[in-house]
């Protein structure tokens, strides 16, 4: 089995120069304008993201649909009643240069 023709082959299968000119047609550069650019970009974006969004409602429809699930917080503030009422009271009544100690013990206590 040979890998490689004959070059007497290959030099009678190459066009002239001639030839050439006559079976490719000129090429003419086209180029888009810019609206042109700009809103091929915005309908590839649409087909884009559609598709996108077809693909996961398909994966949901054979998949189940997702679940999404939120946890409430515990009350610590229960916790932390009597520090509160200290804080606010310590607000109503004095300045917040008093209160920061209080304040620091109540966050102190939602923290742990």
């Amino acid at each position: 089995m040979k890998r490689y023709k004959n070059r007497a082959t290959i030099r009678s299968q190459i066009p002239s120069n001639k030839d050439v000119s006559q079976t490719i047609p000129p090429q003419v550069s086209q180029s888009d304008s810019l609206i042109g650019g700009f809103m091929s970009s915005v309908i590839q974006g649409a087909a884009l993201g559609t598709g996108s969004q077809l693909a996961s409602r398909g994966v949901d429809a054979i998949m189940g649909p997702r679940k999404i699930e939120m946890t409430i917080p515990t009350n610590n503030d229960a916790n932390c009643l009597k520090e509160q009422e200290a804080y606010i009271s310590c607000m109503r009544n004095s300045s917040i240069e008093e209160c920061r100690s209080i304040f620091e013990m109540l966050s102190k206590c939602k923290n742990i």
